[in-house]
């Protein structure tokens, strides 16, 4: 996920009980829940060194208790030399770095970019697959129960509304071709509640009992996504009985209910919009249909260099784009179906070709 959900995600831990067990505790959850991606310091070095290192070994089974280890020394050392904040108990702060962590290392494990869990030992790929990489339902039950339990002035409220306003223009009034226009009608039904529910103060009881709510409607939440995916893996199932190849169903942007759906071979890759069930096809939705071309003359030399190394690693369905003239110049492209169906977007690699050679030196190998 991205880091808003991750900062959100410490912060609603931390009101709902776990902030006030120890000093630092709220430091450690909000640190711990976006530790990991400190691998992106390293994966800075263009889009092929992101994709081959970034949510690497610091989002791995043993990468979450490295982190969570060093993170409580860091903090548990900070608070034994400042005891202004009081006696930090050491049990209940590396409680707090471990559930700050590992609700970072989860969130990333659901959706379709996934991690690699067992690294250094085994580089392979799990995905959830239950949620977009970017979720604003996420957003909206998170933020909701941290303002409801927070105190502040003019300043805080401006801060959110702010935010809030973002949002909203992003989702509900930007032409964006992946917001589905039910998605924009819900968000507003869902803004127009969480703003009824912001009128109300909170009490002391009720400050951590929003965030309870609110990171068990997450759950919740998270197990429907779930069994909606299931239901439209076993739809693209019936679609192609007796069909061997590869299938997933991959989350779109605010749309728990429509999934885009891929049907992958050696020799092409199938995508169509698939409902988790068949009155919630899209009326508009065709299969479309991606030659692989992996094996054309023009695209291996692109996949035995370094960038076939992160394509094998990383790409989950990849195809290739060739769009050369009969004079043998243009451009060969591989993209990842996930991500890259109709345009060269995120989990793509163009280098140029020249009388039918293409040029590898345009490459910037991790």
């Amino acid at each position: 996920m991205e880091n808003v959900a991750h900062t959100l995600t410490g912060l609603a831990l931390a009101r709902a009980g776990l902030g006030r067990t120890t000093p630092l505790a709220t430091s450690a959850l909000v640190l711990g829940a976006n530790l990991p991606d400190i691998d992106l310091l390293w994966s800075l070095g263009g889009e092929l060194a992101y994709l081959e290192y970034h949510r690497g070994w610091t989002h791995s089974l043993l990468g979450g208790m490295v982190g969570t280890v060093a993170l409580w020394a860091t903090l548990l050392g900070i608070g034994s030399r400042h005891r202004r904040w009081g006696e930090v108990r050491a049990g209940a702060l590396l409680l707090a770095s471990a559930a700050g962590v590992w609700s970072h290392i989860l969130l990333d494990a659901s959706n379709a970019y996934g991690l690699r869990p067992f690294l250094p030992w085994d580089g392979r790929w799990v995905y959830g697959d239950v949620w977009h990489i970017v979720d604003p339902w996420l957003w909206l039950l998170l933020g909701t129960a941290i303002f409801i339990s927070g105190r502040g002035g003019r300043g805080r409220v401006g801060a959110w509304i702010a935010a809030a306003s973002g949002i909203t223009l992003v989702v509900v009034v930007l032409p964006i071709p992946i917001v589905a226009p039910g998605t924009r009608v819900t968000w507003m039904v869902g803004l127009a509640i969480a703003l009824a529910l912001a009128r109300r103060r909170a009490g002391a009881r009720g400050a951590a009992f929003a965030p309870r709510i609110a990171l068990a409607t997450v759950v919740v939440y998270a197990a429907g996504c779930a069994i909606l995916h299931a239901a439209a893996v076993a739809r693209l199932d019936a679609l192609s009985p007796g069909d061997a190849a590869a299938r997933a169903a991959i989350p779109r942007f605010g749309d728990p209910v429509r999934w885009d759906g891929l049907i992958a071979d050696r020799r092409s890759v199938r995508h169509r919009i698939v409902g988790s069930f068949a009155a919630l096809d899209s009326p508009a939705s065709e299969t479309r249909v991606f030659p692989r071309n992996l094996d054309d003359p023009r695209v291996v030399p692109l996949l035995d260099s370094c960038a076939g190394e992160v394509v094998r690693g990383f790409f989950r369905y990849p195809f290739a784009v060739v769009d050369v003239d009969p004079s043998g110049d243009g451009r060969v492209v591989v993209r990842d179906a996930r991500f890259s169906r109709n345009s060269d977007g995120f989990a793509s690699v163009t280098v140029p070709v020249a009388l039918g050679v293409p040029d590898l030196r345009a490459l910037a190998c991790p």
